[in-house]
């Protein structure tokens, strides 16, 4: 639990030392106003008691009344900078867990262990628990501070306010544990909850939800999490209620033993009415700020359980890392214009599991060639592209770019290099413009050359923001949706535009209508020109234009040749051919 504390503390101080400063500040001054409150009270009181001069006792409360107004504008502007300093804080570590997702490895994007990791972990970071600090030195703070009031109080007295408060403290900490388990149990429950949610609020499912009724089945389904949800969430609330009433008839215990005590003290003549007055209050101040303390502390404590999900968390993101220093490696060393590929002996498992989506795959792409990878769905290929652009990675042997094993490049020198269009492509909520060239300098004339080779030039230029218009209305009321095929020749432009000697390209043409898939085709040799080309593609058509085709079946390659070749081999190849030949020929084809 040591270690715990000083990790947190650690943390603290090296992500938020200006807002910990703040908080710090803000508490303690904050603390000082009740007991201020009641000196003044305490004084107001002795000084009518005692007959002083209505003028001396004016000025006593604007004394008092001065100094709490200082102290509160204080604490508001104090408040006021913690808030912000707050903002920026999260707004820091929601972009630190950006930053994660973008920089691990692909696969753990998705796995739902980190997933569940990420939210878990938050209850470590600073920016999530130094309110909690803050509480802490707020409420210690007034006990030191009306402790030093009634000093004159009879131990005894002091130590059954402190036992009674004892039980209520106890009871706040068992409480916060069972909240704080509930909060860790329905992480799972709640991202299900948000995904769901984007699936009925998100465009992009809503034409699936009309078309095939899935209104009902994701309500139920959404009904169903929150039932399971609910039945915990009352079962705890159920034992807060019961522990709660038990801590307030203590707190009533509590408060029949201050007055009936001091009350005797004031009858006895053993205090004075003021000092009956400020007794009163600083003790009913002690005794809530104890408790509310411990709590704090007991809910700080249980904070700390987060610590080990921030640590695995952290251990998992930085030991799957993706390296993208580029600084230390050569670039002259590889000239990508006309690198070959290789596979040697590769295999590829997903993590977790023992089926071999590739099977010891070995070829080789020579450079400016033009491959295309065929198989049935589940035979691999996808896979393969994955392990190319280093999404995934083998679990045995190795890929090399010009004998060069891929691994050793750095990331970001290597993925530049390559120009994707993958089958599940995505396009974002912002221009054409930013859609296209992202971080590259802008290059019109490189770019009116894309647009015009992936035959999306006229249909821009007819837009009347032009390459500026927005894509979707999720940012911009004006925003336009492209039809699936538009879409997938923006995505073209955009592997045109970067200019990349390695281009890679996932079903490139699965949304085009035929006359746009017979032109893209048609430009396939030009737009290849002194490029290394990588295509996958069901339509079997397109691979007559290419210099090797490879053929997978279960994670193997089990024919390459080029269309000659396969044609004359009677294998797998020529029967899809020709069986999808026969449907064109018959006029079935759609």
């Amino acid at each position: 639990m040591k270690n715990d504390w000083i990790f947190l503390i650690k943390e603290t101080m090296e992500k938020s030392k200006r807002y910990f400063w703040v908080v710090v500040i803000k508490n303690l001054i904050g603390a000082i106003s009740p007991i201020l409150n009641i000196m003044g009270i305490g004084a107001v009181v002795n000084a009518i008691t005692n007959h002083v001069p209505y003028v001396q006792i004016r000025r006593i409360i604007f004394l008092y009344v001065g100094i709490s107004a200082v102290f509160s504008i204080l604490t508001s502007i104090l408040g006021g900078v913690e808030n912000a300093l707050m903002r920026k804080a999260t707004n820091v570590l929601q972009f630190g867990y950006m930053r994660d997702c973008v920089s691990v490895d692909y696969h753990y994007v998705q796995n739902r262990k980190l997933l569940e990791l990420k939210p878990k972990s938050m209850g470590a970071r600073p920016e999530f628990f130094l309110n909690l600090w803050g509480r802490c030195i707020n409420e210690l703070a007034k006990i030191v501070g009306v402790f030093t009031v009634f000093v004159i109080i009879s131990p005894w007295f002091i130590f059954i306010m402190i036992l009674l408060a004892f039980f209520v403290i106890q009871s706040n900490v068992w409480v916060d544990k069972k909240e704080m388990e509930y909060r860790q149990e329905k992480t799972e429950n709640d991202r299900k909850l948000d995904y769901l949610y984007l699936v009925m609020t998100d465009y992009k499912y809503a034409k699936e939800i009309r078309i095939n009724k899935a209104a009902k089945l994701i309500e139920e389904k959404y009904n169903l999490v929150l039932k399971h949800q609910m039945s915990k969430l009352r079962k705890m609330i159920q034992k807060k209620i019961g522990a709660h009433s038990i801590g307030k008839l203590i707190q009533a215990i509590q408060l029949l033993c201050v007055y009936a005590f001091f009350t005797y003290q004031v009858i006895t003549k053993s205090i004075t009415l003021a000092e009956y007055t400020v007794m009163v209050s600083a003790v009913t101040v002690f005794v809530d700020s104890t408790i509310a303390f411990f709590s704090n502390v007991g809910y700080v404590k249980n904070n700390c359980q987060a610590i080990k999900y921030l640590k695995e968390y952290n251990r998992v993101v930085n030991e799957n890392r993706v390296n993208t220093d580029s600084n230390a490696f050569d670039s002259k060393k590889l000239d990508y214009a006309t690198a070959t590929i290789t596979f040697d002996e590769v295999s590829f498992s997903y993590p977790g599991t023992e089926k071999k989506i590739l099977d010891r795959v070995s070829f080789t792409i020579q450079g400016n060639e033009k491959t295309a990878l065929i198989g049935l769905n589940g035979a691999g290929k996808s896979t393969l592209i994955m392990l190319i652009l280093r999404l995934y990675h083998p679990i045995s042997g190795k890929i090399y770019l010009d004998g060069m094993d891929i691994e050793s490049i750095p990331y970001q020198e290597y993925i530049s290099k390559f120009g994707v269009v993958l089958q599940d492509f995505f396009l974002f909520a912002y221009s054409i413009r930013e859609n296209l060239l992202f971080d590259e300098s802008v290059d019109r004339q490189r770019l009116e050359l894309a647009l015009r080779q992936s035959g999306m030039k006229d249909k821009i230029s007819r837009l009347v923001k032009g390459i500026d218009t927005s894509i979707y209305k999720e940012l911009d009321s004006d925003g336009i949706e492209f039809s699936g095929g538009d879409a997938q020749k923006l995505a073209l432009a955009r592997v045109l535009y970067k200019n990349s000697k390695i281009v890679i390209l996932d079903e490139p043409t699965s949304s085009f209508d035929p006359i746009a898939e017979y032109e893209f085709f048609h430009k396939l040799q030009e737009l290849s020109n002194g490029r290394t080309t990588i295509f996958v593609s069901h339509r079997l058509s397109s691979t007559v234009f290419c210099d090797k085709i490879l053929v997978l079946k279960d994670g193997k390659i089990v024919e390459e040749g080029n269309h000659e070749e396969l044609m004359k081999q009677e294998g797998i190849y020529k029967e899809l051919f020709m069986l999808q030949a026969q449907y064109y020929e018959r006029g079935e084809a759609c």
